[in-house]
């Protein structure tokens, strides 16, 4: 990935990248930091984020993400 002017974005996380509940809540951080727009919704069971969308910078097109947290399984 690479944005208008060819510095590369890093790698590309696909849809099905895996996340973990630590990282989720990392994201959440990371976005109230840097982010113009971050909305995130938590399951009302367990409280970790289940939903995160984004806006990097207000007006600027394809510049948001989302991310929805489910079918969470715990490891072993």
């Amino acid at each position: 990935l690479r944005d208008t002017t060819g510095k590369s974005l890093g790698a590309p996380r696909e849809p099905w990248s895996l996340y973990t509940v630590d990282s989720l809540f990392a994201a959440v951080e990371h976005g109230a930091r840097r982010l113009d727009v971050i909305e995130v919704a938590y399951d009302p069971e367990y409280g970790y984020p289940a939903m995160i969308r984004g806006d990097m910078r207000v007006g600027l097109p394809d510049d948001w993400f989302w991310v929805r947290a489910s079918r969470l399984t715990p490891t072993r």
